[in-house]
């Protein structure tokens, strides 16, 4: 199965008077991406049938 996972985490600078620049971390993101292929074994149509007790 195809997947894809990236994080990304930021770095901030902002100017400080005194001092020159501060940084610190930002926020960290995470995403996982998967694909599923045209014909996946969970779209199958279900064997039950009515005669096996099942509706």
């Amino acid at each position: 199965m195809p997947q894809v996972f990236r994080f990304t985490l930021t770095v901030a600078a902002s100017p400080d008077a005194p001092d020159g620049y501060v940084s610190a971390l930002g926020d960290l993101t995470l995403m996982d991406i998967f694909t599923l292929p045209k014909q996946c074994h969970l779209w199958r149509r279900s064997t039950l049938r009515a005669a096996d007790g099942y509706r």
